[in-house]
């Protein structure tokens, strides 16, 4: 009978008709993919960059991230989810085809800055959609798109591997903006709910994130943490630089950690959606972001390389779990702000990984990797705490 019920409802969120359009959409930017790991390996072989040149690229990307996700906050409750959409692939294509035209470090942080600016831009519209349209089902809704993409994502990182080996990474630039200038025209056909509470977000005030912040502590707490781990979780960036030395890896090598690590959301999300619906958000992101911390800690002890992908799905898992965040953020936030309150925690989210990319570059250089390993545990940990006693449901906040 619950078996009955689980296919009926999986059933019914694939038939859902702004689901669908969804799973292509997402589909087409991940046919052919460079994950953070190739990224990485490009800027520190191909352009023979040090950690503290890759940690201030990285930097530039992720402020242009936080203030993408601010933008796409804004536009996503004001404009309408259509529209966000919209400038977000077109101005993302351009990133890439400008990334394939870069001369020096400098151009490529340029248009680094604006791949990651105008993508994220995107994602508190997508949320926010999916909130409209399976308002009872968020996190199996989340769970079925991130299963859906992240099965794609597994073939794109490979082919994107591939392709950087074979062709250049300049025609992988070139070839990785195309799809995302064709994922404008399916998200035209996004069914937009109108509504009095939609009609109300209008209002610029209402929608102010210092005073969002102010009114839900939650929010703020969560935002705080997700921080933390940014900052603290460093390691994300530049531990392709630590298996490239220790294993002597090359391109290809370096983007299988890519698929990995989409093999293990396309597995494990959308489970752990539907566990997050029924059991509570905070059970399923405490324990993924404890498996994150223990992955870090352990990473330098495989002595090769098939055991440390196994250990790097361990942290894909436990990323998987976390992304939950995001559904938890939209429980607690009112309906008419949800596109805002997604915006802010991304914001957050961004600006610690621009901070984590110059603090992150200097402290691997000085420190070293199993320096940077210990600290990404007791971040991890830390904010699993944090979220698991301060974070409140949505029936206790003051405003949500």
């Amino acid at each position: 009978m619950l078996e009955l019920k689980s296919t009926s409802r999986l059933v019914r969120l694939i038939k859902n008709h702004n689901i669908q359009i969804l799973i292509v959409y997402g589909g087409l930017r991940s046919i052919v993919l460079m994950g953070s790991s190739l990224f990485t390996f490009y800027v520190l072989s191909y352009l023979s960059a040090p950690p503290r040149i890759l940690g201030i690229i990285i930097s530039v990307g992720f402020l242009a991230s936080a203030l993408g996700s601010m933008l796409g906050g804004y536009l996503t409750d004001k404009v309408g989810r259509k529209h966000t959409f919209v400038v977000s692939s077109i101005l993302s294509g351009l990133g890439w085809i400008a990334l394939s035209l870069s001369q020096d470090w400098t151009h490529v942080a340029f248009s680094y800055g604006l791949i990651n600016g105008m993508m994220v831009c995107a994602f508190p519209a997508y949320n926010a959609v999916v909130s409209d349209s399976v308002p009872d089902d968020v996190g199996g809704g989340l769970g079925i798109l991130n299963t859906a993409i992240n099965s794609v994502s597994i073939v794109g990182a490979v082919l994107g591997a591939a392709t950087s080996k074979y062709l250049g990474f300049r025609y992988l630039f070139m070839i990785i903006s195309l799809p995302w200038f064709l994922s404008a025209y399916p998200i035209l056909r996004i069914k937009e709910r109108k509504s009095e509470e939609t009609e109300k977000s209008s209002q610029t005030t209402s929608l102010n994130p210092l005073h969002m912040l102010r009114k839900n502590p939650s929010l703020l707490i969560l935002s705080l943490s997700v921080l933390l781990i940014t900052v603290g979780g460093y390691v994300a960036s530049f531990y392709p630089d630590y298996v490239k030395k220790a294993f002597s890896v090359d391109q290809f090598q370096v983007g299988l950690f890519d698929s990995v690590y989409a093999a293990l959301w396309a597995v494990s999300n959308y489970p752990m959606g539907l566990l997050s619906d029924k059991v509570g958000r905070k059970k399923v992101i405490v324990p993924g972001f404890t498996l994150m911390g223990l992955a870090w800690l352990f990473f330098t002890v495989p002595q090769s390389l098939s055991w440390l992908f196994i250990l790097y799905a361990v942290y894909s898992l436990g990323n998987s779990m976390g992304f939950y965040t995001t559904a938890l953020v939209m429980d607690i936030t009112s309906e008419q702000k949800k596109g805002t309150a997604v915006g802010i925690f991304n914001c957050f989210m961004y600006l610690g990984v621009f901070l984590s990319g110059i603090v992150g570059g200097v402290v691997w250089e000085s420190m070293g990797a199993l320096t940077s390993f210990r600290v990404a545990f007791v971040t991890f940990t830390a904010a699993a705490l944090i979220i698991n006693f301060f974070v409140k449901p949505a029936a206790q906040n003051p405003e949500n």
